[in-house]
């Protein structure tokens, strides 16, 4: 990663519009620029009161620099490069949507709808086009391009992580290895997750449509955690990852460590 050297670094947002550009638009486009560097800067433990402000706008084209600013009793070593790591995320965000790259999918809901929202002056601007990079100590870091055309594409792969994520997957699965690493002591669901290995090897709610399995789990005076459990359960996924198991039937328990 190229580091700009100690002279204040900038975020350059040039718009090229082939059409006139709704201020509604801009000024949305500009608050999820806001708002995604905010969430940068608490996720990755730096300058967490900074935010962007406007430092200048130039005439011709749309251009915007924008500036990192911090509380006056914030050290200056503290606020340096953090627009350069800014860019280099954002350029990593804007390539992994639009190649539609695996990677996409790790992407936060909060920077998906942050991301639709500020190409959505360009993607809406037949022939229009926008350029991010940093800018600093006669340095500049080209962050990412976009076209309408890329712009519409971004947006569209944004929300197709979106919609992925908030649709559930289900598959019902028969004489299932069931076994607990947290139980609590009532009769609903909250708290008790468990594992079974073939789907995941990490603990997962449990959710019991079999009132005879939870019975089986809490009325023994014996250790739990120390029996498994042979079930058909519906296991449940959000984006391809499994979020719970729904215990649909119960079949019988056994002690882990017998032969």
């Amino acid at each position: 990663m190229y580091i700009l050297g100690m002279e204040e670094e900038y975020l350059d947002i040039h718009i090229s519009n082939n059409s006139m550009v709704s201020l509604a638009d801009l000024a949305d486009s500009m608050n999820a620029m806001a708002s995604e560097f905010h969430d940068f800067c608490n996720s990755h433990e730096c300058n967490c009161n900074a935010e962007l402000k406007v430092k200048e706008i130039r005439k011709g084209s749309i251009e915007l620099l924008l500036v990192s600013s911090v509380p006056m009793l914030v050290p200056i070593a503290e606020n340096f490069n953090t627009i350069v790591q800014f860019g280099c995320y954002l350029r990593d965000v804007f390539t992994s949507l639009a190649t539609r790259s695996s990677e996409r999918e790790s992407i936060s809901l909060s920077t998906l709808e942050n991301v639709k929202r500020i190409v959505a002056t360009t993607a809406k601007d037949a022939g229009g086009s926008t350029e991010i990079s940093v800018k600093g100590n006669n340095n500049t870091i080209n962050v990412y391009r976009f076209g309408d055309a890329d712009g519409k594409n971004i947006s569209e792969s944004a929300q197709y992580v979106i919609d992925t994520a908030r649709l559930p997957e289900k598959n019902v699965f028969v004489k299932q290895i069931l076994y607990f690493k947290q139980i609590r002591d009532s009769k609903d669901n909250i708290g008790d997750r468990a594992v079974i290995e073939d789907f995941s090897k990490s603990p997962k709610k449990v959710v019991y449509v079999d009132p005879d399995f939870k019975k089986a789990v809490i009325s023994s005076s014996e250790n739990v955690f120390d029996y498994a459990f042979l079930v058909d359960a519906e296991v449940c996924r959000v984006a391809g990852k499994v979020v719970a198991y729904r215990v649909l039937k119960f079949h019988e328990r056994f002690k882990i460590d017998e032969d």
